[in-house]
């Protein structure tokens, strides 16, 4: 074996135990990082999830591509059942302003709804105040829990309050109590009035 050829093998074996020192660095790093009892390959799935899911909060028109995942939604919101009377949407129930929630490629939730002139007076509202109705606020089961509806309602509110006097909505969601207190305790609506019934056969 002559001298370059040595310089050469023992420059390949240095890099070698750089790489190993780097790969054990890493490791002693992230066992520090693990809660007790964690597992470092599971801590290292989590945290891959962690980075691979990234939520984003937009607002968007109503394109084709956006039309059919928002009809899709209804649709689920439809077969959970959670509110009455609910129908999947078709193309002409979808309006604007609309903001979404997207995970990776997918819509989890959304928001939208209309502006109206006030025509009847009511004990709150004076006739000719502009409002801002919203017709519907949807996420996914699985993604509820998480402060995504709370942030739609906040980009809507942001997107509407200089051009309407209240933001206004109905609801026949079947669990009022988780509704009342997202909309009036997480949102900050106020309360006005309740359409009851009870069957008597």
């Amino acid at each position: 074996m002559d001298f370059a050829q040595q310089k050469t093998e023992g420059a390949i074996v240095s890099l070698r135990i750089y790489k190993l020192q780097d790969v054990a660095f890493s490791l002693t790093r992230r066992c520090r990082e693990l809660p007790p009892g964690g597992s470092l390959t599971k801590f290292t799935e989590t945290a891959s999830k962690k980075q691979e899911k990234h939520m984003i909060f937009e607002k968007r028109n109503l394109d084709d591509k956006t039309v059919y995942a928002l009809i899709e939604l209804s649709k689920a919101w439809e077969n959970e059942g959670c509110s009455h009377g609910i129908i999947a949407n078709e193309k002409d129930d979808l309006k604007e302003p609309l903001f979404v929630a997207v995970e990776g490629n997918e819509i989890v939730g959304y928001i939208f709804g209309h502006y109206y002139t006030v025509e009847n007076k009511t004990s709150y509202i004076d006739v000719g105040e502009k409002c801002f109705m919203v017709d519907e606020i949807y996420v996914l089961p699985q993604y509820r829990s998480q402060g995504i509806g709370k942030e739609l309602f906040s980009l809507l509110e942001k997107e509407v309050k200089d051009s309407c006097v209240y933001i206004t909505l109905s609801t026949s969601t079947k669990d009022y109590k988780k509704i009342l207190h997202f909309y009036v305790e997480e949102l900050g609506m106020d309360f006005h009035s309740a359409f009851l019934i009870k069957p008597t056969k």
